[in-house]
């Protein structure tokens, strides 16, 4: 099973924001490196040209847009996940 990447907003940390607009304009992965220890891996992103999904997915997602709008004025991303994961929780111990 792949493993979900966690993102991070580089938006307000320049020396990061320019590594990674370089890495995604290059195509070229690079290694960050801490004296002579490798710690991380920074790589593009494959992003497709044409639109995927189903059409009436896209659909429901444009109709909640002011709902998702409205609540990431409120909560954070963490808060909204964990309310989320809490009811889905819920639903599947109901459905056990």
């Amino acid at each position: 099973m792949a493993r979900e990447l966690k993102p991070i907003d580089v938006t307000h940390t320049p020396d990061i924001l320019r590594l990674a607009e370089e890495v995604a304009r290059s195509g070229i992965p690079h290694v960050l490196r801490k004296g002579n220890k490798d710690i991380a891996e920074i790589r593009p992103v494959r992003v497709s040209d044409q639109a995927q999904g189903s059409p009436w997915l896209k659909e429901a997602y444009a109709a909640f847009a002011p709902i998702r709008e409205e609540l990431a004025e409120k909560y954070s991303a963490d808060e909204i996940d964990a309310a989320i994961d809490e009811a889905v929780r819920a639903v599947r111990r109901t459905n056990a």
